[in-house]
């Protein structure tokens, strides 16, 4: 797991997330604590390198999302 500039603003547990991104940018670092506890849940951390940004998208969302594109 790679991310933005870390922020010590609240999180909003929302991110942008994908294996590359065209941008650069922040995240809080409770929203890549979260990100964090989700890739463990959803076992995926072994096999793919993603980056997170601050978004728009709820990280469980994104993250159910983000596991049916990669498998």
């Amino acid at each position: 797991m790679r991310f933005g500039s870390l922020t010590d603003e609240n999180g909003k547990g929302k991110i942008e997330l994908g294996s590359k991104l065209s941008k650069s940018g922040s995240i809080s670092g409770y929203d890549v604590s979260k990100t964090g506890v989700a890739v463990l849940e959803s076992g995926i951390g072994k096999k793919l390198i993603f980056v997170i940004l601050e978004g728009d998208i709820l990280i469980k969302k994104w993250f159910k999302q983000f596991c049916k594109i990669a498998y």
